[in-house]
């Protein structure tokens, strides 16, 4: 419970009563403060006090002080106050229990945060802690809505071995199989290529997962697809998927004897690339086919 100002003049401010006030005073400003509260708005006016005085005695300690605490989205002002969450609660159970005192809906929460600030995708280096953390929860929270939306931003996800991930994942994983196959049909390959990777990497398989990998033609797919298709069946480390990729191989080397494109060779190149990860090779009449197209080496 906050303090009184005479509290506050007479002992000085606590943490809570900073946070409490700054809380109080950026609703003041932002004109959200619906409800009175006239001990919350003496104790902001008190701080705003302070800090001028503070400023008029020495404003570069403030500046100081300001630049080593910058709030994360500085374009973005409305996600301050989760941020601070992110940076007052390591883990992740005592987070969710802050964060649902704190919204009503905190996983629709997380999900606006993640759309408003999260890059696009590809851009991984500006992932940070905080995108993987939103991610994590909304998996944990378990709900169809949540898992769904998760299964669509793994591009954000954390892909080092973590022990409370995983622990989520087991919790759960009816419930992600059942809804990555259900959105699978909505997804970007590139969706797809994390699909499988979270399926592989925690033990997820699936025949109807599988099923979903061989089904495509690789004529039928754009440049870019196939590329992601071949991707896709290069994570997922079931055997059965090593026939389609010798199959996609034969196609590539005909599409590349036939239209001799950087594409098609790539393809090429990309298809043994996948096969070597599984320590496998070409077949002998694919080297030479290979070779003779100038993509393997004599």
């Amino acid at each position: 419970m906050q303090r009184t100002i005479d509290g506050v003049r007479s002992e000085g401010w606590t943490p809570t009563d900073v946070r409490l006030a700054a809380a109080r005073l950026s609703e003041i400003v932002a004109g959200r403060a619906a409800q009175p509260d006239e001990e919350g708005d003496a104790l902001a006016i008190e701080l705003v006090r302070w800090l001028r005085y503070a400023a008029e005695v020495d404003a570069d300690e403030i500046v100081d002080c300001l630049a080593s605490k910058p709030p994360p989205s500085r374009q973005a002002p409305r996600w301050d106050d989760l941020h601070a969450q992110f940076a007052q609660y390591d883990s992740s159970a005592e987070l969710t229990v802050a964060l649902s005192r704190r919204y009503d809906d905190p996983a629709r929460v997380l999900m606006e945060f993640l759309d408003d600030v999260a890059p696009l995708r590809g851009a991984w280096q500006e992932v940070t802690e905080e995108h993987h953390r939103a991610l994590e929860l909304l998996l944990a929270f378990g709900t169809d809505e949540t898992i769904t939306y998760a299964l669509s931003r793994l591009d954000l996800m954390n892909w080092e071995t973590d022990d409370e991930l995983a622990e989520v994942v087991r919790r759960h994983h009816a419930a992600i199989r059942r809804l990555a196959i259900a959105a699978w049909p909505s997804m970007s390959w590139e969706q797809r290529v994390d699909v499988a990777s979270l399926f592989e990497q925690y033990g997820l398989y699936d025949e109807a997962l599988l099923a979903l990998l061989l089904k495509p033609e690789i004529a039928s797919l754009t440049h870019e697809d196939r590329a992601e298709y071949v991707h896709a069946l290069g994570v997922y480390r079931d055997a059965r998927i090593v026939p389609r990729l010798q199959a996609i191989l034969d196609w590539a080397l005909e599409e590349l004897a036939a239209r001799r494109t950087d594409e098609g060779r790539d393809l090429v190149h990309l298809v043994i690339s996948q096969l070597r990860e599984r320590e496998l090779a070409p077949t002998s009449m694919q080297q030479e086919r290979a070779t003779a197209l100038g993509v393997l080496q004599e």
